[in-house]
This record gives structure tokens, C-alpha cells and sequence, in this order.
């Protein structure tokens, strides 16, 4: 089949209705992150509905155990063996539903959209990189690289599905990670490290705290200086496509009982970072701004912890081949797209820390994730199947062999 005559075919190839069906039982299997705080089953289930869609397919695919319980799907179409092999990878997870005033698990539809834990973040782009590899195994579209599609686990919390396909033995050339850019095509975005600092005191009986030394007294101190010293320094950076970092204290914790002064305080720090930063500059600053409140008051005591989590910012080239491939088959598919950058993390920053030229791409606003009342629209899952499904089609010629 010729590329022109497959853009033209492929408009009618994906229907809504398909769409609607495969979303909607996407939506309905919790699969909420098992996380400290939440009540999340996992993605035990939602992996075994993928494993059994893909199977009806005829298409290969293995679950690779990652946690216990949680494993990541590898779907495997095989090219000749004579091309570059892309991989189209999108999240398992979602948040909790705590906060929802919706029913998480009972897609609804109103309006074109549809309402339901994880329909924009991330079961819409998962749809559709699921929809899209099947429109190719259907159609015996020819291959010259083989066609990944890897459904990963933990991407909420700590990335371990994605670190953990990345260190296996498959070879990606190329991919695209799904989350909700409204179509538009990232080339760059923010990445996150996350770290605690702790405060040491002395426990002492309430009734006499003058004997004691407060650390919840003390992380005061830091989280004053901390507003006054370190924010406007983020602020005063700048990338041209994902802005500024930002850094924030978004947990506190300290003390056991009322009636005792409390020994120990820890605060919880988000710090998002911007292509260009390194890890260990960032953590240089903080340790300098430390050092300086010690020498300020002898008393304190404190004190960074190695951090628990940290996630690359990227940027690729814009005139990387699968950036080319995707907007040339939204321009394809009739679809007004921009090449640009965002300011959440993904999975992307891990593929190309490791070389792997890796745009975002999905159906969803960023602003509806973890929302509420979280949707969807449907026709943006309906184009998003048919752009990425094009832009497998187009990176496929795009290798001379």
C-alpha cells in the first residue's frame, strides 16, 4: 500500500466507536498507583486486559514483572528486521480518587467527552497507541523495524516501569510517550528531583519546653529562608521552551504527641528542573544555603537527605525524524498541531537520557490530569489513534534500506 493511499484509508480505519469501547473498559479497571496514602490496587488487572487485547490482535507480547504484582506489557509487531524500531509507550497508573466528585470507575460520557479516573491521564493515550498498533497488524501494513508498544507501570510515583523496560535487553531507536499535550508535540519539558531535609532537636515534657529544642521551631527558620532566598533564584531562570524551574515544600512532618517538644521535623521538597541543570549543581545550592543558616545559628541542626527521586528534564531536535514523522501525519490527518515545549515531566526525559530521540504526544489537557472531575474528549482520542498510527507509517519510510 503506498503512503498517500494509507492516509486516505486510514481516516476511515479508526472508528469511534471502537474508541469509546476500548476507553471506557481502560477507565473502569482501577488501576490507581498503590503509593503510601492510597487505597490503589495496582496495575495488575489493567495489564492482563492489555495482554488479552493485544493476544486478540495477533499480536505478541509479554508481561515483564517489575513490582509485585505490577508488571509492565511489551507488545511486539515484527518488522523484516531491516529498519529502525520505534516504541510507543504510555502509563498503567493513575492517581487516587479521593478528591473526585465523579465516579472514578463508571465512564460517562457528556458533551464529546469522557469522564472517568485516568481518561486524559494516561488511558487516552494509551487507547490510542493501542488502537494504532492494531490498525497496523489489521492492515499488514509493511515494516522494515519492529513496532513496540510498552504499557509500564509506577509512572506516578518513583518511574520504576520505565527505568526498568529501558534496562532490559530490547533496542529502541525511536519513541513516543503518551500524556496529554492537546496534540501538540513536545520537544523538551521539565524534569523533577525530589529530596527531604530534616531538622534534629531535643524531646522534651511540654510543661517545661525552654529545656528542650524544637525542630518544628527550627524547620521554621529553614522554610522562611527557603521562601526568601531560593524561589526568586529559580525564577530568575529561564529555558525558551519549558520557562523556569520552580521549587516548592509540599510535605511537613514533625513531632509524636501534644504533650512532648518535638525532636524531629522533615519537609519534602519539589524541585522542577529545566534542560541545561544538573542534578548535582542543584544540590550544591542547597547544601551552600544550608551551610549558610548553620553559620547563622549555631543551635540548628539540619540536614539533606539523598533525594528519593530523580527524573531528567529533555529536549530533543525538532528536526529529529519522529518529530518530522508525527507532524507530518497530523498535517496528514488534517490536524493543526505545534512543535513545543511543557513544563510537567514524563517518561520521555529516561528514553532520552538514553539516546532515544522520544517526543510527547497524546489526546487530553494537561489541566484536566489528575482532576476532579477528569475527561477526555473523545474525537482528540479518535485523531490521536490516527496521527500516531501515520507517524509509525512515516518513520518507517523514512529509513532507506
Amino acid at each position: 500500500m503506498r503512503n498517500k493511499d494509507y492516509f486516505k484509508d486510514l481516516k476511515e480505519m479508526v472508528e469511534e466507536r471502537e474508541v469509546v469501547n476500548l476507553l471506557g473498559d481502560l477507565i473502569s479497571i482501577n488501576s490507581v498507583n498503590p503509593l503510601e496514602g492510597t487505597s490503589g490496587k495496582g496495575e495488575k488487572e489493567i495489564a492482563f486486559y492489555i495482554r488479552d487485547f493485544l493476544k486478540k490482535a495477533g499480536i505478541n507480547s509479554v508481561l515483564q514483572p517489575v513490582l509485585n504484582d505490577r508488571p509492565n506489557v511489551i507488545g511486539i509487531l515484527e518488522g523484516r528486521g531491516k529498519g529502525k524500531n520505534i516504541v510507543l509507550e504510555a502509563h498503567m497508573d493513575t492517581v487516587k480518587v479521593d478528591n473526585m466528585r465523579i465516579e472514578p470507575f463508571s465512564p460517562k460520557i457528556e458533551d464529546g467527552k469522557m469522564f472517568g479516573r485516568g481518561a486524559c491521564d494516561d488511558k487516552g493515550s494509551l487507547t490510542a497507541m493501542l488502537l494504532a498498533i492494531k490498525i497496523l497488524k489489521e492492515e499488514n501494513i509493511p515494516l522494515k523495524g519492529n513496532v513496540y508498544l510498552a504499557a509500564v507501570v509506577d509512572e506516578e510515583h518513583r518511574y520504576r516501569g520505565v527505568l526498568h523496560l529501558l534496562n532490559q535487553k530490547f533496542k529502541f531507536d525511536a519513541g513516543i510517550v503518551g500524556e496529554p499535550t492537546s496534540l501538540d508535540i513536545l520537544i523538551a519539558h521539565r524534569g523533577c528531583l525530589r529530596w527531604r531535609i530534616v531538622t534534629k532537636g531535643v524531646s522534651v515534657h511540654s510543661s517545661e519546653p525552654q529545656r528542650g529544642k524544637n525542630a518544628i521551631y527550627l524547620m521554621s527558620e529553614v522554610i522562611g529562608a527557603f521562601q526568601k532566598e531560593l524561589i526568586p533564584l529559580c525564577e530568575k531562570k529561564s529555558h525558551p521552551l519549558v520557562g523556569s524551574p520552580s521549587m516548592s515544600i509540599n510535605i511537613i512532618r514533625g513531632g509524636s504527641e501534644v504533650n512532648i517538644v518535638p525532636d524531629r521535623c522533615f519537609i519534602e521538597i519539589d524541585r522542577r528542573t529545566v534542560p541545561g541543570e544538573s542534578e548535582a549543581d542543584i544540590l550544591k545550592e542547597i547544601d551552600e544555603f544550608l551551610d549558610r543558616l548553620k553559620r547563622k545559628n549555631p543551635l540548628l541542626e539540619v540536614e539533606r537527605e539523598k533525594p528519593f527521586l530523580a527524573s531528567p528534564p529533555m529536549q530533543i531536535d525538532k528536526n529529529e525524524k519522529i518529530v518530522k514523522a508525527l507532524f507530518d501525519s497530523a498535517r496528514e490527518m488534517e490536524t493543526e498541531v505545534e512543535v513545543k515545549g511543557g513544563r510537567f515531566d514524563s517518561d520521555a526525559g529516561k528514553f532520552v537520557a538514553r539516546g532515544i530521540a522520544t517526543p510527547v504526544f497524546g489526546p487530553g489537557n494537561i489541566a484536566q490530569a489528575h482532576s476532579e472531575d477528569e475527561w477526555v474528549e473523545i474525537n482528540q482520542v479518535v485523531r490521536a489513534t490516527k496521527i500516531i498510527a501515520g507517524a509509525i507509517v512515516n518513520y518507517q519510510k523514512m529509513e532507506k534500506v
